[in-house]
């Protein structure tokens, strides 16, 4: 269920990115493209981080308030895709996003903090101390960086038209963003190739504790 959600919900945000691509790039409005490539990561972020979860804390009963926070922050993320070069209002709607993403990762810490819990076994262990440093890191730091980054530029769209939309100054908050982007999303890569081995190693030891337990 949760993959069939998080599947769905990004290929609508993907949709409209393609139809904001596809207009760009036949009117050669390239300075869009730096935006294109960072929605493009921002996806990437958004479906890898939610696999993660599904892969290591998403148990039965499903929580729903979890499950209506992914729909709220799709539907903001589809609206900030279709503004795709469009400088002003692509930050402007981003800091939304950025603020419910944050709401979202601050919710699930008490799922993290649940599910390290009943971890049992050195893997399981070491697994749930990573969950949780990463889920702190995201709370504390990367997101609120994000919702500054996304308020700062926003502010200076607005505030500064003259300079940064006309004069493309944007395209450097544009660069800053695809960098971080990037960089987000490898870390992602690397954690979740750090945690696989942990979460088959968890669930052996999860079933061998049980054997003994019913034993």
């Amino acid at each position: 269920m949760e993959l069939t959600l998080i599947s769905i919900i990004q290929g609508v945000a993907l949709y409209w990115l393609t139809d904001s691509s596809r207009a760009a790039i036949s009117e050669a409005r390239w300075v869009a493209l730096p935006y294109i490539a960072a929605a493009l990561c921002i996806l990437f972020q958004f479906w890898s981080w939610s696999l993660v979860h599904t892969f290591t804390i998403i148990g039965w009963p499903l929580e729903f308030s979890h499950n209506y926070f992914y729909i709220g922050a799709t539907l903001l993320q589809a609206v900030m895709f279709t503004q795709a070069g469009n400088p002003q209002w692509w930050y402007l709607m981003g800091l939304p996003f950025a603020a419910v993403v944050w709401l979202s990762f601050g919710r699930d810490m008490h799922m993290v903090r649940a599910k390290a819990a009943k971890l049992v076994g050195p893997a399981g262990r070491e697994l749930g101390a990573l969950l949780i440093n990463e889920q702190r890191y995201m709370v504390r730091i990367s997101m609120p960086g994000n919702v500054l980054f996304y308020g700062v530029a926003a502010g200076l769209m607005w505030l500064l038209p003259g300079l940064f939309v006309e004069q493309g100054e944007h395209l450097v908050l544009a660069a800053m963003q695809l960098v971080g982007a990037i960089a987000s999303v490898k870390r992602i890569a690397l954690f979740s190739r750090r945690v696989a081995p942990l979460v088959v190693q968890s669930r052996l030891e999860e079933k061998t504790d049980g054997i003994q337990s019913s034993a």
